[in-house]
């Protein structure tokens, strides 16, 4: 079924992303990998339960995310004031990830 649901409402060829690893298993277990070149992408979980990957995300990459944290949430921006340290680290791992997407 939801082979079906993603043939119906998606555009040829468009990846899926996998929101945490439990979907990830699932897609990898189901043996729904890559098919008809349509690939399964995943990302960290925006719980807080994820959270400690996200300093690992950052930790990986510190020149790239200290530019991207302050261009992103500096002090001119509207949303500095806004996010919590552990959403922008979030953030963050998202822009990578959908960088390489």
């Amino acid at each position: 079924m939801l082979l079906r649901e993603i043939e119906i409402v998606g555009e040829p060829g468009a990846p899926v992303i996998a929101i945490g690893s439990k979907v990830w298993d699932f897609l990898k277990k189901n043996s729904i990998e890559c098919r008809k070149y349509r690939c399964i992408f995943t990302v960290l979980h925006y719980s807080n339960d994820a959270s400690r990957y996200r300093k690992l995300e950052l930790e990986k990459y510190p020149e790239d995310s200290d530019v991207f944290l302050s261009s992103e949430f500096g002090k001119e921006s509207r949303w500095s004031s806004k996010l919590t340290c552990s959403k922008k680290q979030l953030a963050f791992t998202y822009y990578r990830k959908f960088e390489r997407v």
